[in-house]
């Protein structure tokens, strides 16, 4: 057909429609009022037949046809019933039972019998569409039209089967009667189709027992017609129930796959991959498209340009799922340009949360230009429309948007307004709009954050305020406002400072921050100092933000404010504090003390707890070079607290092995008494043994052995012996037993193995241990085996090993004689 004929057919259609107003009444009763319509109807008429039976689209044909049944044309039963009843014209067939099945109401009786023909039609299509067409069919006659063919064995078997299939998908309560009867049926395959139907029918479950089937039907069949009629509400209901909860996780399904197929395919498919997505008919298609993208833009990402116009051209889309995704992909392009767009777009919506997610996207996007806009919304008797026009205000101001005086004036105003018309129980609508007071920074919303800063309040509450009163304490705070108080810098951090302590860890890190930016007064530093403890503040994060404002303040007081503050922090705030801001305090208190007369003892005071830190955070180089320069402060030092300050190096450096020449020689020339030095290097190496820490125990007795901390220490060289043989011994196993591990895990580590091999006789009882433990296991390491018995034998030439063709018994019989050899010539480990 023409595409002009088409399209005066479709025109014309709707002109007639729009000039009726109303439905079009029941076929056969004339509406001609003149000879004019009367001839453009016939004209219409036969536009919408050619279109049926022309070679058009099927979609096409579709629409046709259900114009033709709604223009009401007196020959249109007529003409339809011998277009079904046709040979051939399938296409025709096809939009004609289409339309049908769109349209129940224009089935009309004439309809019945060529419709019905079509079930025996060896075409499927065919025979589904007459099924379809049929199922919806109100005339009453339908179900005994199709009851009579489904029990006429003369009829061909497909045919009768599709009529019970047809009577499966009805409403009519006389389909089920129908139904009941078939189930009765001699014919097994008659029975069974009629079970499979009922079962479609009545939405309950047989498994395709036609006894099962017939059972329930015996007691149902009397239920009265309107407790019939809620059991089968019931019954759909539930079966939809399930089918859409199979249908769910269907799309579950496929969407898993499709983004396994996007992530596992090669980066140079991918584009077209996701183009593809986003084009594709199916709505959970696109919306896997538009997860895909906005999971790109979390992993800083940025889709291609024709992707992002492929997401826009989706905010038109039909199904308001895929608008509130496109819209949410859209915000997080973060394109300034989408945002008239989005302005736009919000006239137009009408979907509350696609309406939601516009508001958001204007806030993140937008200019001055929608404050307006949001403003009014804000007044919106939705509440969720206007809650999020009140967070999208926010962070219009956050993002310097609202930078006309009156404009800053209004929403702080409807803000303010709002935010006190609130009772105070309904947390959910107050802390938006006080978020968004934070946001704008504004010193004006000072009293109403310093009033919900306390307890009753909920945190939520509370974090809000505290945020909102931090953000006052930021100094490019707008110009403009016009608040009711003097809000000061100590203003600020007294009302911050109860919250530094509060229960909620959000609302003392925004507390905290604050002062800690804020601080300057001995006030300031008492809280602050108050969160440096891990058991007052078990937030790290909190802690370190405190050291922050500690040392920023004092790094600018003199050296005894310094010393003081450090004499009155809490026990553990060095070891749980930020150390890094630690040892900043103590380089600042080291360098102010450096030069001052006098001030000896105080700077090696300093200076070993700089030393201290310096060993904590791993800088051992400096560690070093500061306990020497400790002892060299303390040369000069007539005072007795100077040898507990030396003695109290010493230990340190014994612990973290750092004691050398260099610190030997320095802390020989103080003169210390021997018993003193060595009651502390007896003391920290039997505690290093007693923790089992032998390598670091040896290094340091090793090392006192070589460089005395005194003349006079030779005095206690057989005590220093003893302990330095015990050292070694718990040194020497640790170290076979880290060789022996490393070469089960890898027997060609030869390292391992040479290790081993230098241990000497040291090693072999272990060895020997191990390899009875490898040849006794269910599933012997033939590698590791080989590995063990060959250092063995290297340590123990005289041993013969283990041999390759021996036994499992005769392998324990060997390492017997080992163990005996060895036992015997007093070879055994220490």
């Amino acid at each position: 057909m023409p595409a002009a004929v088409l399209l005066s057919a479709v025109l014309g259609v709707g002109a007639l429609r729009a000039d009726q107003g109303s439905p079009a009444p029941a076929q056969g009763v004339p509406r001609l009022v003149s000879s004019v319509e009367a001839a453009a109807h016939a004209e219409r008429f036969a536009e919408l037949l050619a279109l049926v039976e022309g070679p058009n689209s099927p979609q096409a044909r579709r629409t046709g046809a259900r114009e033709l049944f709604r223009l009401n044309h007196p020959d249109t039963q007529a003409r339809v019933a011998a277009l079904l009843g046709a040979p051939n014209q399938k296409p025709a067939k096809l939009a004609l039972l289409g339309a049908l099945a769109d349209l129940p109401d224009a089935f009309a009786a004439p309809y019945i019998e060529p419709v019905a023909g079509l079930l025996a039609e060896s075409d499927s299509e065919l025979r589904e569409a007459a099924i379809s067409a049929l199922a919806g069919c109100r005339a009453v006659e339908v179900v005994s039209h199709l009851s009579t063919i489904a029990g006429d064995t003369q009829r061909p078997e497909p045919m009768r089967l599709a009529a019970i299939e047809t009577l499966g998908r009805m409403t009519h309560y006389d389909a089920v009667v129908a139904l009941g009867r078939l189930l009765e049926s001699d014919e097994p395959t008659i029975a069974k189709a009629a079970t499979i139907a009922f079962e479609q029918f009545t939405a309950a479950e047989f498994q395709q027992d036609v006894v099962a089937a017939r059972n329930w039907w015996a007691e149902n069949r009397d239920v009265p017609r309107d407790a019939w009629q809620r059991l089968q509400i019931d019954r759909l209901a539930y079966q939809n129930r399930q089918k859409a909860q199979r249908f769910s996780e269907l799309e579950q399904r496929l969407t898993s796959v499709l983004r396994d197929q996007y992530f596992r395919a090669p980066e140079p498919e991918r584009n077209a991959l996701l183009l593809a997505y986003l084009a594709d008919p199916l709505a959970v298609v696109r919306l896997v498209g538009l997860d895909i993208v906005r999971a790109l833009l979390g992993d800083g990402r940025s889709p291609t340009p024709e992707v992002v116009g492929r997401v826009r051209d989706m905010l038109a889309a039909n199904e308001p799922a895929v608008r509130v995704s496109a819209i949410r992909t859209i915000v997080a392009v973060k394109d300034p340009a989408d945002a008239d767009r989005l302005h736009q777009l919000l006239l137009t919506e009408r979907n509350r949360e696609a309406r939601q997610w516009i508001i958001n996207g204007l806030g993140f996007l937008g200019s001055a230009e929608v404050a307006r806009d949001l403003l009014a919304l804000a007044a919106d008797p939705d509440a969720p429309i206007a809650t999020e026009a009140v967070r999208a205000l926010g962070r219009l101001a956050e993002r310097g948007q609202l930078v006309d005086a009156a404009e800053r004036t209004r929403v702080a105003d409807m803000l303010t307004e709002r935010f006190a018309a609130i009772p105070q129980a309904d947390t959910a609508r107050r802390e938006p709009l006080l978020r968004a007071m934070g946001r704008m920074r504004d010193q004006r919303f000072a009293q109403v954050f310093a009033a919900c800063l306390r307890p009753p309040q909920p945190s939520g509450i509370r974090e809000a305020a505290a945020i909102g009163l931090a953000g006052l304490a930021d100094p490019n705070v707008p110009a403009g406002s016009q608040p009711t108080t003097d809000v000061s810098s100590a203003w600020l951090t007294a009302t911050l400072a109860p919250a530094t302590a509060d229960e909620s860890p959000s609302v003392r890190r925004a507390a905290v921050g604050a002062v800690s930016r804020l601080a300057t007064s001995d006030e300031d530093l008492e809280v602050l100092c108050a969160r440096l403890s891990a058991r007052a503040e078990p937030d790290d994060a909190i802690r370190q933000e405190a050291w922050n404002g500690v040392l920023r303040v004092l790094r600018g007081r003199p050296v005894q404010d310094i010393e003081r503050w450090l004499g009155v922090l809490p026990p553990d705030a060095l070891s749980t504090g930020n150390l890094a801001a630690a040892v900043e305090l103590h380089r600042v208190l080291v360098s102010g003390l450096e030069g001052q007369p006098g001030a000896l003892l105080r700077l090696a005071k300093a200076r070993l707890r700089l030393a201290d830190l310096f060993v904590r955070t791993g800088v051992v180089a400096d560690a070093r070079a500061s306990f020497v320069r400790v002892l060299e402060e303390l040369a000069d030092v007539e005072d007795p607290e100077a040898v507990r300050i030396a003695l109290a190096a010493f230990a340190t450096a014994l612990e973290h092995g750092l004691y050398d020449r260099a610190f030997a020689e320095r802390l020989s020339a103080l003169g210390i008494s021997p018993a003193e030095l060595w009651a502390v290097a007896r003391d920290q190496s039997t505690a290093l043994l007693d923790a089992s820490n032998g390598e670091r125990a040896a290094q340091a007795l090793e090392c006192l052995s070589a460089w005395p901390p005194s003349r006079a220490f030779n005095t206690y060289e057989p005590e220093l012996d003893t302990l330095l043989h015990r050292a070694r011994q718990m040194r020497d196993r640790g170290r076979i037993r880290s060789a022996i591990i490393a070469l089960r895990a890898r027997p060609d580590d030869a390292a391992a193995a040479q290790r081993l091999v230098g241990h000497g006789v040291a090693a072999a009882r272990p060895l020997a241990d191990v390899l009875r433990e490898i040849v006794s296991a269910e599933t012997p390491d033939a590698a590791a085996e080989r590995a063990v018995c060959e250092v063995l034998q290297a340590i123990v030439p005289e041993w013969q090993g283990l041999g390759g063709s021996k036994t499992r018994p005769e392998k324990i019989k060997a390492l017997d004689d080992l163990q005996g050899h060895l036992l015997s010539d007093g070879k055994n480990a220490p």
